[in-house]
């Protein structure tokens, strides 16, 4: 196996390493060693997963007879052609994938594989349809009108009506099924009784009050908010996946990963890959390192600490806006925090956390109260100081928080005395 090396970029990653260790590099470089047991061997000598997927780029292999999946050979992936299988790492979902009820990232990555929602909430905020054609408010804006797109089937080969919408947003609005999407349709917003089938294509949603942002609450921005079938038990979703997506699903296998294949009914344009296959992983390190070797051609999100191999220009990252902050809550009621001075000496002694980035395939943060976001977060600044809580009950121990913000070049830095929170 001949491999294509950067040379200058193998000579500084090298750089520092023992004997033993540049002996094994010098193996691999030469093709005597598998990117398997060349890992396998470099971990063994102390030489780190970061630098170990760094080499492995340098030391990328150009011969399309050998090359590993997911490389840049003359694969279907590579031109873009019909048929290509892409092959994704995500984060291992932490239970069962109910669609009702999970909030991780893992899991919401999986819904949006075979499920739709009513309509598409874009980066810029804007609203596309998807399986409603369009809706309108009455004149107080406190009734909701949607009308459900025609000739769209579930994978197993049912119609889809306004009844099988009616009945998802039952689901969602009862607060007897723990939904995640109750952070965004409370019953003071939408109560069950308050979604009505008018026809079997329409249907209205009869608010609490008025409100002229519904549409974005049963949008994309409530990632549970998938269209299920009426009856359907959603703790059974794992099971089948069914939706109306451009995916059918393949095969799940919990802590492991998926396989999704192209739905040749798909009521819209049909997806270009005949397949995608996810594979779980547990940390970042080993999902990195599958991605620059060529295992993985996409990644959904990462920090940068570990992974600034993926910011030298070789790979595609979108990049997102978010207003997220990152937050430090502290027991007061317990040592060290009971004393000012413990809790000033923390925030002394904190870090802001090392920026994060996406790459390839990401969901937009949300910029509204939405269900639980595991939007990668890009925060990196100093921590402002402590802050107590204005709404703690009198008797009740008192709760303080670090707030992560940037301070502009130049401003000036609060006096001590500032910094001092209230007794």
């Amino acid at each position: 196996m001949t491999r294509n090396i950067d040379h200058s970029r193998l000579g500084r990653l090298r750089q520092g390493q023992g004997e033993i260790a540049n002996h094994i590099i010098d193996e691999f470089a030469a093709g005597r060693l598998s990117r398997r047991d060349f890992i396998r061997r470099g971990t063994v000598v102390g030489i780190s997963v970061p630098l170990l997927s760094s080499i492995v780029a340098a030391c990328s292999s150009s011969s399309s007879s050998s090359a590993t999946p997911g490389s840049s050979s003359n694969s279907p992936a590579a031109a873009g052609k019909p048929g290509a299988v892409i092959k994704a790492g995500i984060v291992t979902p932490t239970g069962a994938i109910n669609p009702v009820t999970l909030f991780d990232q893992g899991g919401l990555d999986m819904l949006g594989q075979t499920g739709e929602y009513l309509c598409l909430s874009g980066q810029t905020l804007n609203l596309t349809p998807v399986l409603a054609t369009r809706w309108t408010p009455n004149s107080t804006a406190d009734v909701w009108t949607f009308k459900i797109r025609q000739g769209v089937k579930f994978h197993s080969g049912a119609p889809l009506t306004a009844d099988d919408v009616v009945y998802t947003f039952q689901l969602h609005t009862n607060p007897k099924n723990g939904s995640n999407s109750l952070s965004a349709l409370p019953n003071t917003v939408l109560k069950p009784s308050g979604v009505v089938k008018v026809d079997d294509y329409t249907v209205a949603f009869h608010l609490e009050a008025p409100n002229g942002n519904f549409p974005q609450l049963v949008s994309s921005d409530n990632y549970n908010a998938i269209i299920l079938p009426k009856g359907y038990d959603p703790a059974k979703w794992e099971s089948s996946f069914i939706g109306t997506g451009p995916f059918k699903l393949g095969s799940y296998t919990p802590k492991s990963g998926a396989t999704f294949t192209r739905n040749e009914s798909y009521w819209a344009t049909k997806a270009l890959p005949s397949q995608t296959q996810f594979t779980f992983y547990d940390t970042q390190s080993p999902q990195i390192l599958a991605l620059t070797g060529g295992t993985i051609d996409v990644v959904g999100q990462f920090s940068v600490s570990g992974a600034q191999e993926l910011l030298t220009g070789s790979y595609n990252i979108i990049k997102l806006k978010s207003s997220a902050h990152r937050q430090l809550s502290m027991r007061c009621d317990q040592a060290p925090f009971t004393r000012s001075t413990g809790r000033r000496s923390y925030r002394r002694s904190s870090r802001a956390t090392p920026t994060s980035a996406t790459t390839a395939r990401s969901r937009p943060s949300s910029r509204r109260r939405t269900p639980a976001s595991p939007s990668a977060r890009r925060t990196s600044a100093r921590p402002s100081p402590c802050s107590r809580q204005p709404d703690t009950p009198r008797g009740s121990a008192p709760s303080w928080s670090l707030r992560i913000s940037k301070r502009s070049p130049g401003t000036p830095r609060p006096s001590r005395n500032s910094q001092r929170p209230s007794a």
